[in-house]
Parts: C-alpha cells; sequence; structure tokens
C-alpha cells in the first residue's frame, strides 16, 4: 500500500501508473480525480476532495452495461465507446501547469485519440480530446461527449428510494430579456435522466450557458460543469439510487450528424470541459470557479491583471 498526498490547495500534480491496468490520478488543490484503462475503455473510478491518493482503494469494476467511459465519440455512425488500445501517457509542464496527454487507438476504426487533461492548483481541472482520423478516406463525427464519466458509486449513494435522489441539480433557467441570473434548484429524481441544451424548452440552461452543478442535500460535496464553447452543446446528467447506484454526467458539442468531417490524416482539437469537485457552499464553489477562470481560462493582460468595475445604466 502506498499513500500520496498533496495538501497544498496551489498544488497541481498527475500520477500515471503504467502497467497491465494503467491509472491516471490528477491532483489539484484538493481535488483528485482517478481514471482507469481496462478491457478497452478508459474510465472514471474515483473522486476525492482532501488531495490524498490512496492505492490501496480498489476502484469498482463497473459492467458493460454501465456507461462508466470517461469519454464517447461516434464515427460514421458507430459508437467507439469500447474496443480502444492504450498506446501510451505522458507528463509535461506547461505554462506553470501540469499536462497529462494519454494515447489511444481503436481496434476496429482508423482513428487515434489523445485524451488532455490540464491542473493548474485550483478546484478544477480541464479535459479535452485530440481526434485524428487515420484512415485513407474522410470520417463523419457524428457525437461528441469530451467528458462522460461515473462522479459517484455504490455506497455513496445510499439513503434515496426508488424516486427521490440525495442530489440536486442547480442550471440557469431565464431564457428572456432581463432574465440572465435567473438559476434555480431542481431535484434529480431516481433513474430518470435531465437533459441540458443550449435551446429548448424544460432541462435548457439559460442564454445558452454551458454551465451546471451537481450537489448532494446529504453532505457539502458538490460538482461543477463548464463547456467552453460558444456553440450548441448538450448535457446529460442521471441519478440511479436503487439499480446500477450511479451518478452520471455527460457533457460536449452538440450538432445534427454529421457534426464534423475529418480529413484523412486530419486532427481536430474539441472544447475544453472544466469539472471541479468541492467540499464547500455555494458562494465557495463560486469563488472557487472564479479563481480557476482567472488562472487558466480569461487571458491575463500585463497592463490590468484583475478586470475592471463598471455600471450598466440599463
Amino acid at each position: 500500500m502506498s499513500v500520496s498526498s498533496w495538501t497544498d490547495r496551489d498544488t497541481a500534480g498527475i500520477r500515471i501508473t503504467r502497467g497491465a491496468v494503467p491509472r491516471l490520478s490528477y491532483v489539484s488543490g484538493l481535488t483528485v480525480y482517478t481514471e482507469q484503462f481496462h478491457e478497452g475503455r478508459l474510465a472514471g473510478k474515483c473522486w476525492s476532495t482532501n488531495a490524498h491518493i490512496d492505492d490501496s482503494r480498489e476502484p469498482r469494476a463497473f459492467g458493460v452495461d454501465i456507461p462508466c467511459q470517461a469519454f464517447s465519440l461516434n464515427l460514421d455512425g458507430q459508437a467507439l465507446d469500447w474496443g480502444w488500445t492504450f498506446e501510451s501517457a505522458e507528463e509535461r509542464e506547461h505554462d506553470g501547469k501540469r499536462v497529462a496527454r494519454l494515447a489511444l487507438s481503436h481496434s476496429t476504426r482508423p482513428v487515434r485519440v489523445n485524451v488532455c487533461t490540464e491542473v493548474d492548483g485550483t478546484a478544477f481541472f480541464s479535459r479535452w480530446l485530440e481526434i485524428t482520423n487515420t484512415a485513407g478516406r474522410p470520417a463523419a463525427l457524428s457525437s461528441l461527449d469530451v467528458f462522460s464519466g461515473i462522479l459517484m458509486s455504490d455506497d455513496e449513494l445510499r439513503g434515496g428510494d426508488f424516486e427521490t435522489t440525495p442530489f440536486e441539480l442547480g442550471r440557469f433557467t431565464g431564457n428572456r430579456w432581463g432574465e440572465e441570473g435567473r438559476f434555480v434548484w431542481q431535484p434529480l429524481f431516481n433513474g430518470i435522466e435531465t437533459g441540458l441544451y443550449s435551446a429548448g424548452p424544460y432541462g435548457t440552461s439559460g442564454y445558452n450557458d454551458p454551465y451546471f452543478i451537481i450537489r448532494s442535500r446529504k453532505t457539502s460535496g458538490t460538482f461543477i460543469f463548464y463547456l467552453g464553447w460558444s456553440g450548441p452543446w448538450k448535457a446529460t446528467v442521471l441519478c440511479d439510487t436503487t439499480l446500477r447506484r450511479i451518478l452520471l454526467a455527460r457533457l460536449g458539442p452538440s450538432a445534427p450528424a454529421p457534426m464534423r468531417v475529418l480529413q484523412p490524416g486530419e486532427t481536430i482539437t474539441t472544447p475544453r470541459v472544466h469539472v471541479g469537485h468541492l467540499q464547500e457552499d455555494f458562494d465557495g464553489c463560486v469563488q472557487a470557479a472564479h479563481d480557476h477562470i482567472r488562472r487558466s481560462v480569461v487571458p491575463q493582460s500585463p497592463h490590468m491583471p484583475r478586470p475592471l468595475h463598471s455600471h450598466n445604466t440599463w
């Protein structure tokens, strides 16, 4: 048994464990996220908010009927959730941050994916994909989830019943003039998927804002998701407390198929998904998100390191 820990909130680290079952652990501030490559897919395994990587904790082995893959990709109408081959994993430093790049190739489709993850020392990390068409002909990208995975499972979900769950979904609901800040919490019901879209009826996040929060009413554990994308997008949240006992989230760009046609040898880079996991109240979560955005999303000006405050008469 070996236990590693980072206790500094501004610390960023990545551990890559190679072997028969490669495992990657990302540490950013106090947030820890562990993924494992096994039986042809990369799957998210466990999260924590105490900056500890405990190798003695064996992640749960998810069955084939549980969509635990860390990303979802469909080419020419074929879902590529399985059949991946682990090629390599590397870590490097870039602009004061740590970046991991996991290279995968598919066993039946001529496509290669680099799963890229950046940690910056805040409670958030960012994830994007580099997709390369290695075929000699064009390939149509039908659908894509940049991030898809299990947030909680097993004992962490005890306490619900056949209807309710201990989780709530926070989202913006206003889609009319002057309603940009209408934020609501709504319960997640057992076994019922909640969809969020850039435009549409119930489930829409207001003003096309690709952002949502999942929090527990039993504990202070909170997940926050952003998608760095100004176009159409979609997200799915599912909580099952009785059968599979999973809390699942997916997020990515959206468009009618084909979303994009990749030419032979072409590589595309997806938008980034920003994910945070915290043990804070709502205000603490918002401030942590602002810290991450200022540090890693908004370009800093050498003449104005902090944004100016202004007053809008309207």
